[in-house]
């Protein structure tokens, strides 16, 4: 594009699965944009589209194998990222969405850009996102690794394209998993503990009427973490993780316990803690990977999340979180 600047190191690796984003200098790539589209390129940095490539788990997962599917998504921009780790390390950058045979589309254009221009009115549909939310296993037609997009059209379509949701005015920082507000609106909670014999039950009712499709949704290797602990008592906490199980091979599912889509019912958990008589102490969190698979997180921090929280006192009454 017009404007572009000379090449500077690639940006490096985030150190961990989650890792909080700040704004950066921005890579070469984005300069030239940036000169006109400041908000957009600051809001990109901050984006998961950003560290598409040099994300810590995709780079654990693209480090044995090097497989070539993955590089259309993770680095569009890049022929061959062993070649040129600089076009990689963009990621899902500017020119991947807006940037077609040398000239920017957009979602409206003014006649006054220093460079070729036309409006595009897909860039508001989903037609601009699920080639790379709704994908299959290459070796499994049919078995979608990214299956969101279907879980929207299964759930009827509800909310309107991706962007209502995860470009809320235009927003580049394409908030979803990784956002803890989105997160923390995605669910409706309801929490109950309950004395059964010398034991406490802690329910958790789980209902996705924030979301569009099931939560969490996107990466197979996501985990929603749900944990509970008597007051005092945390060392001996238990936890279950909802997600997508895969079996081997990898695209055989053997479970999923995740919270469906709105108007797929709900999610019911139930932890027994040994003890009664303590209120009971609550969390669910969002994970990049499960804590029971060090194989696949070897070398990545396995840090979740925050969604929700709170205090269950013993036969309480189960109230809405909100």
């Amino acid at each position: 594009m017009a404007g572009c600047a000379a090449p500077s190191a690639a940006p490096a690796p985030e150190a961990g699965l989650v890792e909080a984003v700040e704004t950066v200098e921005p890579p070469w790539h984005a300069r030239g944009c940036g000169d006109c589209h400041a908000a957009q390129r600051d809001a990109w940095l901050r984006s998961a589209h950003a560290r598409a490539w040099t994300g810590a788990l995709f780079q654990a997962e693209w480090g044995p194998r090097h497989d070539p599917f993955c590089v259309p998504c993770h680095a569009p921009r890049a022929t061959d990222p062993d070649e040129d780790p600089e076009a990689a390390a963009r990621g899902v950058s500017c020119e991947a969405c807006h940037l077609v045979d040398s000239v920017v589309r957009a979602t409206a254009v003014s006649g006054e850009a220093p460079h070729p221009s036309r409006a595009d009115a897909t860039l508001r549909t989903v037609a601009a996102c699920e080639g790379c939310h709704q994908v299959d296993f290459p070796h499994a037609p049919g078995v979608g690794l990214q299956d969101t997009v279907r879980e929207w059209r299964a759930a009827g379509e509800i909310g309107g394209a991706c962007q209502t949701c995860h470009m809320p005015d235009g927003d580049h920082a394409f908030p979803g998993g990784h956002d803890p507000a989105m997160l923390a609106s995605a669910l409706d909670v309801v929490v109950q503990a309950e004395r059964e014999g010398l034991d406490t039950v802690v329910r958790f009712t789980l209902r996705a009427t924030g979301a569009g499709h099931a939560v969490p949704t996107g990466d197979i290797f996501r985990r929603l973490v749900v944990r509970a602990w008597r007051e005092g008592d945390e060392a001996r906490a238990l936890e279950r993780e909802l997600g997508r199980h895969m079996g081997h091979p990898l695209w055989r599912e053997v479970r999923d316990d995740r919270v469906p889509a709105p108007g797929g019912g709900e999610r019911v958990v139930e932890l027994r803690l040994l003890g009664r008589d303590r209120p009971v102490r609550w969390t669910i969190a969002m994970a990049s990977g499960s804590s029971h698979d060090p194989r696949r997180l070897e070398g990545v921090t396995h840090t979740p999340r925050p969604v929700a929280s709170g205090v269950a006192q013993v036969d309480e009454r189960p109230t809405p979180l909100r």
